[in-house]
C-alpha cells in the first residue's frame, strides 16, 4: 500500500510527512489510526532544495525509529541515492 505525502507516527514526540511510503497492507488501509514505524516497509523522500534537511535532520529519525529503507531522489544531481540497515545512520547503496 502507497500513500503520498501523509504523516507516520515515530514515536510520542514526532510524526514525519515523507514525500511517499510502502507500507504494510493492513485491512482498514490505516483509517482508524495513522501509520507508525513498523508499518513502513519504504520512505521515499523527493528533494530538490531540501537534501541537506532530509539528509541531517530526518534520516537520523527515521533510523532511530528503525524504518529499513529510505530512498532520496536528488533532482539536483538526477540520482536515486538508496539507504539501507539503519542502526544510528544508514548505509548508502
Amino acid at each position: 500500500m502507497t500513500r503520498v505525502q501523509n504523516p507516520v507516527h515515530i514515536n510520542d514526540y514526532s510524526t514525519v510527512e515523507p514525500d511517499l511510503m510502502l507500507l504494510v497492507r493492513r485491512d482498514d488501509f490505516y483509517v482508524s489510526d495513522r501509520p507508525s514505524s513498523s508499518d513502513v516497509l519504504l520512505l521515499v523522500e523527493v528533494s530538490d532544495t531540501t537534501l541537506q534537511y532530509d539528509r541531517n535532520v530526518k534520516f537520523p529519525i527515521y533510523a532511530n525509529a528503525g524504518i529499513v529503507e529510505v530512498w532520496i531522489a536528488d533532482l539536483q544531481s538526477m540520482q536515486l541515492k538508496i539507504f539501507s540497515q539503519p542502526s544510528s545512520d544508514y548505509l548508502t547503496t
